[in-house]
């Protein structure tokens, strides 16, 4: 399903608009402010900037800070049509600190501005109330040209009721592209659900949030003869079939929920890998339905072959999957979650033999753990962790993800084999759990530096130290794909080695040696570094000098401890719109023995974003500092607009209630919430 992520996002202030006055709007989703009252001067000064150097513009996303009324919202928009005649896609996406949940301006209130907008083709209202019934019955059909819309909540407490996708259906027949957000308990039903059957022209419908696939749900699908696309998450074997059926459906995107989390108790407690009887063996959780799906996934998908994304969430295997999932030859996307799955056993030898062989066939010895039972001939690899070779048949693959499993780990070799098969894999994610029951971890130096530039079309990329059950795993920056759009690493060193072998190693050969390349991320625009250690030749100054078009970036726990000289580099980063600090201010080991210890982190170092006017978001949860004062939230007054997430009602507050008031008193779009939980804004 199409996505606004692919539009190229930008976040053009009126600064910039007068500086590009021949700039083209082609394919731009352009950000904007709601504003308070008292600066609707504001709003009406950006939109003519606007309608000056951009007057094709058609794609506008408005942020509604929780400080902007919806009368005065309702203004705002009622102008639009003036300065924007071609517009065709509004996007309200609402500020909603978990202190004031229920916010949002209903559709009724907005009508006059939207019924203006004859030629709106998408409206996508997130966050905030879903829309009440009279106002879909009143406002929809007074937009001819709508064919697209998204209605997500992010709050199951205001989220669609029966009432309400009733009121949908009568009064949204002319749409063809709908995503709603299916939450929490007493709201849609499988009755209300079978409203949407009225919408005869729908061609892609994406429902989020676990759905039970009844009777009534399953004619209403029957009856939408030309949907194409269909996006939704089960959590039952017996519902597969029937979405097969659906006889004009060509893509199908399904999220299946297993239930390894009722029957398995996950907190790690156990020393033994699930299952210690073997493929097949019983007693609770024996993953029955699990493996039910999976067959009905692969029988079905070989009679029609529309499955194209597939993601495993909590799923408990009797046996390995992996030669199943290799059937699927029609995926183009797959992630497999939180799941676990037995039948990879080895005997285990003894530990001088163990010892001996290493490397990817060892098991790892687990002290006075039980040896496993024999396994079943039907069920079992020859060697272990050679399945995955069975995913190489996916060439269609562009996205795959491995995420906090308890498998067999997947060999170097065995990655080269698999980059191969998949030439035009677009996102890549290796985090598994580092957990007692996982089976023989890798080799401490896994070369994923060789591996990575096989991966010439990677964008997203999300790798974790314990995807080998090792921290000690360390990434060259150097052969980071220059075409990475979104980074996140955590337990790892990073490295730069040909700068550190340049300024070290003493004599005069290193003095001699030319300087390396830059490391250049040009287009990175999300960088996650999470429990990172900084290794050889790397810097976090560095890091960002080779990200100039960051968007977003989250730090917790950086080796050395983050600074406030360490942040000095933000100050570059004129996109950055989200930024996330969680540092323990601690001494912390590095695994020798030894300590680190660096200058403490202070809000001094916020004057680095006295100068972001892109920035709306900021969470600072530093453990171990003083508290925000006057002086250090000075530096975020001539910011535009502001989301603090911190911990005001912590006990060790972040923030003193003297800054928080002079915070509010200097910027009219300041939100605050005080509380851990945030939800970055999706940028």
């Amino acid at each position: 399903m199409e996505k606004s992520e692919e539009h190229r996002w930008g976040s053009l202030n009126k600064d910039v608009l007068e500086a590009e006055p021949e700039a083209e709007a082609g394919g731009l989703l352009l950000e904007l402010d709601a504003q308070p009252p008292a600066a609707e001067a504001a709003w009406a000064s950006s939109l003519a900037s606007i309608a000056a150097c951009l007057p094709r513009l058609s794609e506008i996303m408005v942020y509604v800070s929780s400080r902007v009324p919806p009368d005065t919202l309702g203004a705002q928009l009622r102008s639009l049509p003036s300065h924007l005649p071609g517009l065709t896609k509004l996007e309200l996406r609402y500020v909603v600190p978990s202190s004031a949940p229920c916010l949002g301006s209903s559709l009724q209130q907005l009508q006059p501005a939207l019924t203006q907008l004859t030629g709106l083709a998408a409206l996508y209202l997130i966050m905030g109330s879903s829309p009440e019934p009279s106002e879909l019955s009143t406002v929809l059909p007074r937009l001819p040209a709508l064919r697209d819309l998204k209605l997500l909540s992010g709050l199951p407490q205001y989220g669609l009721t029966d009432a309400k996708l009733a009121a949908l259906g009568a009064a949204g027949g002319h749409l063809q592209r709908l995503q709603l957000e299916l939450s929490g308990l007493g709201q849609a039903t499988d009755a209300g659900l079978a409203a949407l059957g009225r919408l005869g022209r729908l061609r892609a419908l994406a429902l989020d949030g676990l759905v039970a696939l009844g009777p009534e749900l399953r004619g209403a699908l029957q009856r939408l003869t030309e949907l194409r696309e269909l996006t939704l998450e089960l959590d039952s074997p017996q519902q597969l079939p029937d979405l097969f059926a659906l006889q004009s459906l060509t893509h199908l995107n399904l999220s299946y929920v297993g239930d390894e989390l009722d029957d398995d108790d996950d907190d790690g407690g156990d020393d033994n890998p699930a299952g210690a009887g073997g493929p097949g063996a019983g007693g609770a959780g024996g993953g029955c339905s699990d493996w039910e799906a999976l067959e009905a996934l692969v029988r079905c998908n070989a009679r029609r072959p529309v499955l194209r994304e597939l993601r495993l969430l909590r799923c408990c295997f009797p046996a390995d999957p992996l030669p199943r999932l290799g059937l699927l030859t029609s995926l183009a996307a797959l992630a497999i979650h939180d799941c676990r799955w037995r039948g990879v056993w080895a005997p285990q030898a003894p530990p001088a033999a163990s010892a001996a062989a290493g490397g990817i066939g060892s098991v790892a010895a687990g002290g006075a753990a039980a040896v496993p039972a024999p396994p079943s001939p039907a069920a079992v690899p020859t060697q272990q962790g050679q399945s995955w070779r069975a995913l190489a048949s996916l060439t269609q693959l562009r996205a795959f993800g491995l995420a906090q499993c308890v498998t067999p780990p997947i060999g170097e070799p065995l990655l080269a084999e698999l980059a191969a098969a998949w030439p035009g894999l677009t996102s890549l994610q290796l985090q598994s759990l580092q957990h007692p029951a996982a089976l023989s971890p890798l080799p401490p130096h896994c070369h994923l530096d060789a591996l990575l530039p096989r991966w010439r079309r990677l964008e997203a990329l999300t790798l974790s130290g314990s995807w080998c059950n090792d921290p000690r795993v360390t990434l060259d920056v150097a052969c980071l794909p220059a075409s990475l759009t979104s980074l996140a690493v955590s337990s790892m060193t990073l490295v730069h080695t040909a700068e550190a072998l340049r300024g070290g190693g003493g004599g005069g050969g290193a003095a001699a040696r030319p300087p390396p390349p830059p490391v250049a991320l040009p287009a990175l625009e999300h960088l996650v570094l999470g429990e990172v250690r900084l290794g050889r030749g790397v810097t976090l100054g560095s890091l960002l000098a080779a990200t100039p078009a960051l968007r977003s970036l989250e730090i917790s726990n950086l080796l050395p401890n983050l600074s406030d000289d360490g942040l000095a580099g933000l100050a570059a980063l004129t996109a950055l719109t989200a930024l996330r600090v969680s540092q323990d201010q601690e001494s912390s080991s590095d695994g020798g023995g030894a300590t680190s210890a660096s200058a403490p982190l202070t809000g001094m170092g916020l004057t680095a974003l006295t100068g972001l006017r892109s920035l709306r978001q900021l969470e600072w949860l530093p453990w171990g500092c003083e508290p925000l004062g006057l002086e250090h939230v000075a530096a975020l007054a001539p910011l535009r607009r502001l989301h603090l997430v911190t911990l005001r009602g912590a006990r060790d507050g972040a923030i003193t209630d003297a800054a928080l008031e002079a915070l509010r008193e200097a910027l009219p779009l300041c939100d605050i919430d005080d509380t851990e939980w945030s939800g970055l804004v999706d940028v």
